[in-house]
């Protein structure tokens, strides 16, 4: 049986123990700590937890098998939970500290790359507009061309290869505008006023 007395020394507190060989199941339950506490670190909390309460009735049941009084099985068991118990809650701690870290790195190395995937979503978008219009401008040239060719009114072909010379410079004032939407020109002193009411 354990005999737990507190002597005061000179410096502090000493614990007595009447047999030290009773106090067996210690490095068994320090073992045990270091085992649900790394439990609790890699694993989910319920697995933990059922690592825990195993662990705890499983110290209760050694200790009342070796036939020890009633009040040490329960002090034993007491101390055991509350060892579980701590060794549970700081692996939780830093296995959440480890999570948050583990996030906030990802959350720092894709807030990088959003002006990337902005840059290449504006580049991807211009060049579908810039596509679209090009097709719609050369698919009317190559109407009035392929139509004149086969027109032997010389009046007609006139006016179908006018028809082609002003799409044409359709499509350049739309490319340019296009360009100029893409990268508008730098603001002059005349314009300031005008920026400065924006």
């Amino acid at each position: 049986m354990v005999w737990w007395g507190l002597g005061t020394m000179d410096r502090g507190v000493t614990v007595r123990l009447r047999d030290p060989a009773e106090i067996w199941w210690l490095p068994w339950l320090l073992l045990t700590v270091v085992v649900l506490y790394g439990l609790a670190v890699r694993y989910i909390a319920e697995i933990a937890a059922l690592a825990a309460g195993a662990a705890v009735v499983g110290v209760a049941v050694t200790v009342a098998v070796r036939g020890h009084h009633p009040r040490t099985v329960a002090g034993v068991t007491l101390v055991a939970a509350a060892l579980a118990a701590a060794a549970w809650s700081t692996g939780r701690a830093r296995r959440r500290r480890t999570a948050r870290r583990s996030a906030l790195t990802a959350h720092r190395v894709g807030a990088r790359a959003i002006p990337g995937f902005a840059a290449d979503t504006e580049r991807l978008r211009f060049a579908t507009e810039l596509h679209d219009t090009l097709v719609h401008r050369l698919t009317g040239i190559v109407a009035c061309t392929s139509a004149a060719l086969h027109l032997a009114d010389p009046g007609r072909l006139t006016h179908a290869m006018r028809n082609a010379a002003e799409s044409g410079r359709h499509a350049v004032t739309e490319l340019n505008l296009l360009a100029a939407h893409r990268h508008p020109a730098p603001a002059g002193l005349a314009e300031i006023d005008d920026l400065v009411a924006a």
